[in-house]
């Protein structure tokens, strides 16, 4: 505990006299751009034209439409083929530790002054650009072990001499082989994966897939269980950096940082069942909830459960959608639905915004995810609901709306597509302004305190302003679709 305050302590100095860690922040940007420009010129001049285009392609995009979700590097890149190439690793290695311990020491400035929202941010960049900084390490949680850093659950598996596979999950090492072979361990025995496909046909009897935060239970098969919780790991982290502020007060993470660990256990994992076909998602919860048949997918917050089925019917967004409802009401605890009342339209909204979520950029030393964007998900929808087909439910109509209410719409599929681009516009518009305010609205509907004005009065702006600005806000998207369709740009 000590060691990791003082390490907060030992951090390089903020590179300005600002009070403002984003702008330092954007200091720091600057002059690392020029960094790695220097270093690519380098690299060129060496002939080491991929390490040159790595260099250049390691500055992250700015978008004005969506948010970077980092992913953290597991692991170290290949050695390299020649010594200008380890040179090249090395001063790109050497850049990288020198930017992350200056991103940290922002850390606790942010954090002070309340920006929550910020200092996760600040913290998930350090360890982009070096994923073995122990002092942020340690305030997510993770704990080194035989020179590698592990969340608490995953350490538990590791330490038991368990491996983890793309395809099978977590397997004991000596396991791994004969899994690759085509056995599987069913009990104390070893049986074929067609045998064990059979004896697993009923969901009772199904195979359980556990990760950092889910736990997974389907009569489908063991590979598609895995890619399902693998997809749901994806859309936790990307959660848990965008809602940073909904999960972590300021108050718990000035305390994170005195201390230098976090002050309360992992919660529990987050459980989803995933049937092998659409009848048998009917058959199990068609008597818990009437006209589950047009459904997709399901979460009941009663019993803290996501319910999936396999096969073409399935569609990926409703899986994100659903898993997102899990994330805040699980983290929230609530007992039952929130926005039962009013407020329903941020709880549904904000669940169609992550279904945006998508793969960015891959590369060894690490990569990138991204949430929002003016032409994934429902929002092109959204555009043509309000500006071609004049169809819009005002905010301050929206906030008495209970999920009842909502769900009971004459047009509600028309509703859907209207809220996802209000959260989407509440999200991303002029640089994410109304952003921080609404993860606080919605702290404040999971929390059951929010107001009929709440929203208003968090944004600073009265409800016909936020109506003005929403329509601002797609006008923009559609002019950028027109650019898209002019340049040829099909992105």
């Amino acid at each position: 505990m000590a060691a990791a305050l003082l390490m907060i302590g030992a951090a390089p100095p903020p590179v300005t006299g600002s009070e403002s860690p984003a702008a330092e922040r954007a200091q720091l940007d600057a002059e690392f751009a020029d960094q790695l420009a220097h270093l690519a010129d380098w690299a060129e001049a060496q002939g080491l034209a991929s390490e040159a285009q790595q260099t250049r392609d390691w500055l992250l995009p700015t978008y004005q439409d969506k948010q970077i979700v980092y992913r953290i590097a597991d692991g170290q890149p290949s050695a390299a083929a020649s010594a200008d190439a380890a040179e090249w690793q090395r001063r790109f290695r050497s850049l990288r530790e020198l930017r992350a311990d200056a991103l940290f020491a922002l850390v606790k400035p942010a954090a002070e002054q309340e920006q929550v929202s910020l200092a996760f941010e600040l913290l998930y960049a350090t360890l982009r650009e070096n994923p073995e900084h122990e002092a942020a390490r340690r305030l997510l949680g993770h704990k080194q072990y035989q020179d590698r850093w592990y969340a608490p659950n995953t350490l538990r598996r590791i330490e038991r001499g368990e491996v983890w596979h793309e395809r099978f999950g977590w397997l004991p090492a000596d396991h791994v082989a004969r899994y690759e072979q085509g056995e599987r361990r069913y009990g104390t025995r070893w049986i074929t994966a067609e045998r064990e496909a059979e004896l697993r046909r009923s969901i009772a009897r199904g195979w359980h897939i556990e990760t950092e935060h889910f736990d997974v239970t389907t009569n489908h098969s063991l590979e598609e269980g895995v890619a399902l919780a693998r997809r749901l790991e994806q859309l936790h982290a990307a959660w848990f950096q965008v809602f940073a502020a909904f999960h972590t007060t300021p108050k718990q993470l000035q305390q994170l940082i005195r201390y230098g660990k976090p002050s309360r256990r992992p919660p529990a994992r987050h459980k989803v069942v995933y049937f092998a076909t659409r009848d048998e998602y009917v058959n199990e919860l068609v008597r818990r909830q009437p006209g589950i048949e047009r459904s997709l997918g399901v979460y009941f917050a009663n019993r803290r459960t996501a319910y999936f089925f396999a096969g073409e019917d399935q569609d990926p967004g409703t899986v994100l959608h659903e898993a997102t409802h899990q994330l805040f009401q699980e983290t929230a605890s609530l007992k039952q639905p929130a926005g039962q009342k009013r407020h329903a339209w941020v709880v549904e909204g904000i669940a169609c915004y992550m279904e945006s979520l998508r793969d960015g950029q891959r590369s060894p030393w690490g990569g990138f995810d991204t949430v929002g964007g003016y032409h994934v998900a429902r929002l092109p929808g959204a555009r043509i609901r309000l500006l071609e087909d004049r169809f819009y439910i005002p905010f301050a109509e929206l906030t008495r709306m209970g999920l009842w209410q909502l769900n009971r719409h004459p047009q509600a599929a028309t509703v859907y597509t209207q809220i996802a681009g209000q959260a989407t516009f509440l999200m991303h518009y002029s640089d994410g302004h109304y952003r921080d305010a609404l993860v606080q609205y919605l702290r404040a509907v999971y929390g059951d305190r929010a107001s009929p004005a709440e929203l208003a009065e968090l944004a600073e702006e009265s409800f016909g302003e936020l109506d003005l600005a929403y329509r601002q806000f797609l006008l923009a998207a559609e002019a950028d679709a027109e650019a898209r369709a002019k340049s040829g740009d099909s992105r």
